[in-house]
């Protein structure tokens, strides 16, 4: 169209470009290098098209005149021929006129139209798009406030974590006493032996229902007043009958049943002899051994609750007997990996039991000592000061290996009543008094006395002894020992020794 210097490149009709329908305001028409053309008139041949046309901001239209004709609008965005321009001016037939014309309309109507198109798709992607920021930013102000909560909510966990962490320490500070369970009136009820009773078990004829006070079996031979039955043996509906009547088949008994029997459940005696349960499958030694694994506290807590406890059940003949029982029910509830070592010898009283201590108890290194004991201190005739003394020595030793030490009780005796039921509320009065619970939880040996300590000896994993290190006492008194990081120390004849290093 045009040269760089301005000179027109071809020749042909002039098209001069004005701002305004009056044709007086000439509008400025430059080279693609930017320089202004003259007189703002474009030449161009007859079937060119007009060159582009750049409008100002807000503006959408510029006017022309060809050879001095009327003034013709060039609408943004519609591409005129030069031939049509023309044709405006009567240099083509008014056919061809009227039908370009109409083109020209329906192109710039199309223009126009696609423009407000284009106009509307933009508005909406900006309007799509401030919705979306917004979206984000209320996502954002949401997120930070769920954030704030949680590290709220965090902060309140940790606290609670903190204070059932004091509550864990608390407990296991109070679980490091003696436990004492009272098996003369938790399973026996102060009910022993009686001679010649049934000592295996028989069956229901009928069934019992929940409520229901009396049993019909198949054999009552040897069912005789007094005697103790087991009924659900070894399950949580274990229950021990007490026989107050009988009329031929039928038993009268106490308490009521409380979970209904159906015919063919097992009823077994609960006593063999007058110093042991019946050792079968149905009767007093898995009845024992299920009561003692379930025990529970007055606050409803198990006695046994560490998970895969490590125990040793010291004790005579009845150990061996219902140890069966227990270690399959705790092993049940707290684990496989609940270790129940049998250190139960027949006859053993609790002295001798002491005596094998270092061998049997100390080198399991046991979490609990199950201290079973009673009937052949009894029958050796003990008298009630030395069972105490031994019992006091004796949770010292399991305290000694940092073991808690829980303790069946005394169990009634049919050929010593009197004697068992003393002994039974002597030790229920000892085990419960404060002295056990001050002396395990401070660490301190009550007594040694002249049996002395056995202790296991040392190996290159464990010392059988170990004294923390702490302040020394303000006032010691002959025998005391304690450590601090300075060494050992001992009192002696008045005169603290030490440090020992």
């Amino acid at each position: 169209m045009y040269l760089p210097d301005g000179r027109a490149r071809a020749r042909g009709y002039p098209v001069p470009m004005f701002l305004d329908e009056g044709l007086s305001t000439p509008a400025d028409v430059l080279t693609l290098t930017g320089d202004p053309i003259p007189e703002s008139t474009v030449m161009v041949d007859a079937y060119s098209r007009i060159p582009l046309v750049l409008y100002p901001v807000g503006a959408d239209t510029v006017w022309t005149s060809i050879n001095g004709g009327p003034a013709i609008p060039l609408y943004s965005r519609v591409d005129y021929r030069i031939d049509v321009l023309a044709a405006k001016v009567g240099t083509a037939e008014s056919g061809v006129e009227s039908e370009r014309l109409a083109r020209v309309a329906q192109i710039a109507a199309e223009q126009s139209a696609r423009a407000a198109a284009i106009t509307a798709e933009q508005q909406a992607r900006v309007a799509a798009v401030t919705a979306e920021q917004q979206a984000r930013q209320s996502a954002d102000a949401v997120l930070g406030g769920l954030v704030d909560a949680v590290e709220g909510s965090l902060a309140v966990l940790d606290g609670r974590v903190d204070d059932l962490d004091a509550a864990i320490e608390a407990k296991a500070d109070e679980d490091k006493t003696v436990e004492y369970l009272d098996v003369y009136n938790g399973l026996f009820g102060g009910n022993p032996f009686v001679v010649g009773q049934a000592t295996t078990a028989t069956t229901l004829t009928a069934p019992a229902s929940a409520g229901a006070t009396t049993l019909t079996v198949a054999s009552a031979t040897g069912m005789l007043a007094g005697v103790l039955l087991a009924t659900n043996q070894g399950t949580a509906s274990q229950q021990i009958l007490k026989i107050t009547g009988v009329a031929g088949s039928v038993l009268t008994v106490t308490p009521a049943v409380a979970t209904a029997l159906n015919t063919g459940a097992a009823v077994a005696p609960v006593w063999t002899n007058a110093s042991h349960v019946t050792f079968d499958t149905v009767g007093g030694s898995r009845a024992y051994g299920w009561w003692l694994a379930n025990s529970r506290r007055s606050d409803n807590t198990y006695v046994f609750f560490e998970p895969n406890p490590r125990i040793v059940w010291l004790g005579d003949s009845w150990t061996a007997e219902c140890i069966k029982e227990f270690r399959a029910e705790l092993t049940t509830r707290l684990g496989s990996g609940t270790t129940v070592v049998d250190a139960g010898i027949s006859g053993n009283t609790l002295v001798q039991m002491m005596a094998r201590f270092a061998a049997d108890v100390a080198p399991a290194n046991p979490d609990i000592v199950v201290l079973e004991y009673g009937v052949n201190d009894i029958y050796s005739g003990f008298t009630r000061t030395q069972m105490a003394a031994d019992l006091e020595r004796a949770v010292a030793m399991c305290r000694a290996i940092g073991a808690r030490v829980v303790i069946p009780g005394i169990v009634p005796l049919s050929d010593y009543p009197t004697v068992s039921r003393d002994r039974s509320l002597e030790l229920k009065g000892q085990a419960t008094s404060a002295v056990f619970p001050a002396a395990t939880t401070s660490g301190y040996l009550t007594r040694i006395d002249t049996l002395g300590l056995p202790l296991p000896a040392s190996t290159t994993t464990r010392a059988p002894l170990n004294i923390p290190h702490g302040a020394a006492p303000t006032s010691p008194v002959d025998g005391d020992m304690w450590t601090t990081t300075a060494g050992l120390f001992v009192r002696i004849n008045g005169a603290t020794v030490g440090p020992l290093t």
